[in-house]
């Protein structure tokens, strides 16, 4: 112990200096090493940086980083960046790059004070907010998404043209389809076969309140079950449609229609009777098993009557046809009548052996002649009424000599 503290008393000083200088070179040696992190760092933020820019500029979407500027009363957007997807779609960001839009006469203002709102709104929200915008015939959707820094807001822009054109295309067929189902009175429906849920939707013309067009579309009229669905049905043909569902539901067709009466004159406003008819087909999922069934209910009750009309009137044609017939049979019996007695008389003539039976004979003959032309004239009477071509005569006639004429018919 004594040895020890003589060392320390010798080489003390020397003690210290090595000491100090030790923790020079530590602190040295930290220093250098954090600079060398520092460095490194540096190095890996400039290749992020530059990856970054390279994703920035070739990005296929139009890019726009923008910060919010009060200027007095004023309030507007001041573009810092654009990449190339954006210079070569919409305009080239030297008309407008670091300056305030509200002052670059190369910008159509029109949606400027619109983007200034949604800009403010997201970055006091700091939700993205999707909008439309629409340029030299070309429709973008736009989203416009806070950034970190403060006031600042990243813009994407994505080229929707085609998109819009096919909905255009599709709001005119499906304009024309609710035209043509509206002409034809058409209700469609849709059966949910796992739910037992029939659903009926009735068609309603709306207006979009952003446009200013007007567009039909279907609403839910009624839900309810297929049997109280068949309840509209008259007891006669509810059978039958109940066979047509099951046939439908089970796979045994996949479509089907059928004609039937309904109980509720009030669906078509009918005022004695209502018929309609149901067109339907299956819709199957990817296992091709039905899942539901779909189609439209098509009123009939016009020409279900002109039907009834014209099987009443052929009904009639055909009885018309049969009393022709039987009335064609009858006058030839009674056209034989008068005609044989003309002959058989007419041939007894030379064999009378009196002038009183000769007369007699001639007498009968020329009853049976008269008659004879009375019934050819009565056919032709009801052909001309057949044809309206009949015409009235007026004439005194004895009535005593009509009754004489029947009995010798008789």
């Amino acid at each position: 112990m004594n040895m020890l503290l003589i060392i320390l008393h010798i080489y003390w000083t020397w003690i210290l200096i090595c000491t100090i200088l030790f923790f020079i070179i530590c602190f040295l040696s930290t220093i250098l090493y954090i600079r060398h992190i520092k460095l490194k760092m540096k190095d890996r933020e400039n290749s992020l940086l530059l990856r970054y820019r390279d994703l920035f500029d070739n990005m296929p979407l139009p890019y726009i980083r923008s910060r919010i500027f009060e200027d007095g009363t004023q309030v507007g957007i001041d573009v810092l960046e654009v990449n190339k997807a954006f210079e070569k779609s919409l305009i080239p960001g030297k008309y407008f790059l670091n300056e305030k839009l509200a002052k670059s006469d190369k910008i159509k203002n029109g949606s400027l004070h619109e983007f200034v709102k949604i800009a403010q709104k997201v970055t006091e929200t700091k939700k993205p907010h999707i909008s439309e915008y629409s340029y030299d015939n070309h429709f973008y959707g736009v989203i416009t998404m806070a950034s970190e820094q403060p006031d600042i807001n990243d813009i994407f822009l994505i080229d929707v043209t085609r998109i819009k054109h096919f909905q255009e295309d599709l709001e005119i067929m499906n304009h024309k389809l609710w035209m043509a189902i509206d002409a034809a009175s058409m209700i469609y429906w849709h059966y949910d076969i796992a739910n037992d849920l029939f659903i009926v939707d009735k068609m309603v013309t709306e207006k979009d309140a952003s446009t200013g067009k007007t567009y039909s579309t279907f609403k839910k009229n009624k839900q309810l079950k297929l049997e109280e669905a068949l309840l509209a049905v008259h007891e006669n043909y509810r059978k039958q449609v109940r066979n047509l569902f099951q046939q439908l539901i089970s796979g045994e067709i996949h479509k089907g229609h059928i004609e039937y009466q309904l109980n509720d004159l009030k669906i078509y406003n009918d005022k004695k009777e209502s018929w309609e008819e149901l067109l339907a087909i299956g819709e199957c999922d990817e296992a091709n098993n039905i899942i539901s069934l779909s189609g439209v209910f098509l009123p009939i009750t016009e020409h279900k009557l002109l039907e009834q009309k014209l099987r009443a009137a052929r009904d009639k044609a055909e009885e018309s046809n049969r009393l022709k017939s039987a009335f064609l049979a009858n006058m030839s019996h009674e056209i034989r009548t008068p005609l044989d007695a003309i002959v058989g008389f007419s041939n007894l003539l030379p064999l009378a052996e009196s002038k009183e039976e000769m007369d007699e004979y001639i007498g009968l003959i020329e009853s049976n002649n008269s008659l004879l032309l009375q019934l050819i004239d009565d056919i032709i009477d009801l052909a001309k009424i057949e044809a309206g071509m009949l015409e009235f005569n007026e004439f005194n006639t004895s009535i005593n000599q009509m009754i004489d004429e029947l009995v010798r018919i008789e």
